[in-house]
This record gives C-alpha cells, sequence and structure tokens, in this order.
C-alpha cells in the first residue's frame, strides 16, 4: 500500500527515529493503531510541511449542528404554527426566545434546560400566559426536546436574534413556510417587548 504510515514518516511527527517506532509497533503501542487508523501517509506529510490538515482545518462542526438543528427547527415551525396563530402566542413564544437569549448560562446544566427555561419563564410572564398556550407551548418543546443539540441551535439562535434566518430578505409576507420569515417574525415580535 503506497499510502502506509512507514516509520520514518511516523518517526519525523514523533520526534524520534525510525528505529524507536519500529518498537513501538512491535509492541502494539495503541498510538501506532490510532494513527494506521485514521491517517495516511499524504495526511501527515501535510501536517509535517504546513501544521494543519486542510481537511480538518476547513470541516466546522457547529456549522453542521447548526445546519441540521435548523432544518428540524423549520420543519417544526411550519407543522405547529398557523398563519392565523393568535398574536398573544407569537409574541410569547419569540418573548421565551428573548428570555433565553438573557438566561441560557442559568439552565446550561439543568438535564432538560428547555423545559427548566421554560418554567422560568411560565412564572416570571405568568399575568401573560393562557392557560392553553401553555399546553401548545409545551407540545412544541416536547418535540424540540428530542434533538440533543436543540438547546444549543436555540442558544445560538436566540443570541443573535434570529439572524442565521435572515437572508437578507426583509418584507411583511408572513409566510411560514420561508425560514426567512421567521427572523421577520422574530424582529416583529420583537420590537413590541
Amino acid at each position: 500500500m503506497a499510502n502506509k504510515l512507514t516509520n520514518t514518516i511516523l518517526s519525523k511527527l514523533f520526534e524520534m527515529t525510525p528505529h524507536g517506532v519500529k518498537g513501538w509497533r512491535d509492541k502494539n503501542k495503541t498510538i501506532i493503531d490510532f494513527f494506521e487508523k485514521y491517517f495516511d501517509k499524504e495526511t501527515i506529510e501535510e501536517y509535517l510541511s504546513t501544521n494543519k490538515i486542510k481537511k480538518f482545518d476547513n470541516y466546522n462542526f457547529f456549522d453542521d449542528i447548526i445546519y441540521n438543528q435548523s432544518n428540524i427547527y423549520i420543519d417544526h415551525f411550519k407543522t405547529n404554527f398557523k398563519k392565523e396563530q393568535p398574536y398573544s402566542f407569537l409574541s410569547l413564544y419569540f418573548k421565551f426566545f428573548k428570555f433565553i437569549k438573557i438566561n441560557y448560562k442559568s439552565f446550561e446544566k439543568d438535564k432538560s434546560p428547555l423545559f427548566a427555561a421554560f418554567a422560568a419563564f411560565s412564572l416570571q410572564n405568568r399575568n401573560e400566559i393562557i392557560e392553553n398556550e401553555v399546553v401548545d407551548f409545551v407540545n412544541i418543546l416536547r418535540k424540540f426536546d428530542k434533538y440533543p443539540n436543540m438547546w444549543l441551535f436555540l442558544v445560538y439562535v436566540s443570541k443573535n436574534d434570529f439572524i442565521y434566518f435572515d437572508k437578507g430578505e426583509k418584507g411583511d409576507n408572513l409566510d411560514f413556510s420561508n425560514a426567512n420569515n421567521h427572523y421577520n417574525l422574530y424582529i416583529k415580535y420583537n420590537s413590541n417587548l
């Protein structure tokens, strides 16, 4: 195999002699297995010459989380919200995100930060919450809570005022089928808070 990790290439990486690497191979050292399993000669050579590995530098795990969770979120939003949704409910919904933006650190260690945040939010806003809206709200949160990274996503978009959904299209068309309009809704309802 032309791309096999040789003792010579590993010796450059570990800053030791090829004979020392051979000794590690003979002793079945875990580090050798690790590098052989996850790296090839080209990758190690790239690192040795540039001090980086381009394919790892270009990969952003957080972007993947945001992208995947945003699709889940928008699907739930489109399914659970109707154009006829009462203003009070949407106002409450987006006020909750403003609450997350300000208070998210208080809930990070909770087993279910989404529900802990909603409980605190409900207590703080108990005079504004209509009972049937709580049931609708909790149903939405239950769906969101199934996804392990949803809390991270909701904190991220809250901290950034839903700018993630703003693709530069501003308007009053509040069609829920479009993610950009989610941003417009957030701006509209938070300007009234």
